[in-house]
């Protein structure tokens, strides 16, 4: 891309495209927080709903809001680093129980529905329920990339399929580095490296907007915890702590996968095979 494209496409830009969300998550704080009382405000360091925010208030609200994104992307993670199991062979199989697309939509649904049906002393009972459900179909997926051992060109022993699909990612995009000094390669590599840039874009604004969809399902489970009456401040903010623990733990198996990357880079052989990087495949791979 030359550096007047560069300039004038700033939505391609990190900050950009994860600042939609971050901006979401200060709003749906700020949303949340009329819904508390002045004592829960208090306990959050928050002035009085009536009370006009002063500059250190503001800060707060930013900062909550930011962790309100961070605690809603968990589950965009974890089906991001098992995504290998998703379009195998170029078709989207669509499992119900593990199915990343198939669960969020009915977990968005789910949690939307849960703020207007049945009893308001139930509601927090279904959060913690819709939510321990979501966390089995991703312990699910982390079981099915992590658990099997296969073979891979390159790579000496048996890995998980997630190390492999990654390993794979890595060689195709390095490939073309290895040959830009042939004088007949030099298109090839320009086109291939506008190829994997437009995955990436796609592929970060469509976490952009994963992220922002979970945002509004958390909103809404926090929202059923503040509508259980009978309640003390004190255990609405534990209960909605136990959510974010609850999805918080996924991770660790995502803590775990990281590290089963490192050690399984000193099985690398570094043979590669020219002949399996098309970039076409790149698409279906990403």
């Amino acid at each position: 891309m030359g550096g007047s494209a560069e300039v004038t496409r700033w939505w391609e830009h990190y900050l950009v495209r994860y600042l939609m969300p971050s901006i979401a998550g200060v709003a749906i704080v700020g949303w949340l927080c009329s819904h508390a009382t002045d004592r829960f405000r208090a306990m959050l360091w928050l002035p009085p709903f009536h009370q006009v925010l002063d500059g250190t208030s503001l800060t707060l609200v930013f900062l909550y809001g930011n962790l309100f994104c961070y605690v809603a992307s968990y589950p965009v993670l974890v089906f991001h680093v098992t995504r290998v199991m998703d379009f195998s062979k170029g078709k989207w199989p669509a499992r119900p129980f593990t199915d990343g697309y198939l669960a969020t939509s009915l977990f968005t649904c789910l949690c939307l529905a849960l703020t207007k049906v049945g009893p308001t002393e139930l509601r927090l009972y279904g959060s913690f329920a819709i939510v321990g459900v979501l966390v089995v179909v991703q312990i699910r997926r982390l079981y099915i990339v992590l658990a099997p051992r296969v073979k891979h060109p390159g790579l000496e022993g048996a890995v998980s399929p997630a190390y492999a699909y990654s390993y794979r990612l890595a060689r195709r995009r390095g490939i073309p580095e290895e040959t830009e000094n042939e004088t007949s390669s030099t298109r090839r590599i320009i086109w291939r490296s506008e190829l994997v840039e437009t995955y990436r874009h796609m592929r970060e604004h469509g976490n952009s907007a994963y992220i922002f969809l979970y945002e509004l399902a958390l909103a809404a489970l926090v929202y059923c915890v503040f509508a259980k009456p009978f309640q003390s401040e004190e255990q609405q903010l534990g209960a909605i702590g136990a959510l974010f623990a609850l999805g918080r733990s996924l991770l660790f198996s995502c803590t775990y996968l990281g590290s089963t990357w490192r050690d399984g880079s000193r099985n690398l052989t570094f043979r590669v095979n020219f002949s399996n990087s098309h970039p076409l495949r790149l698409c279906a791979d990403g």
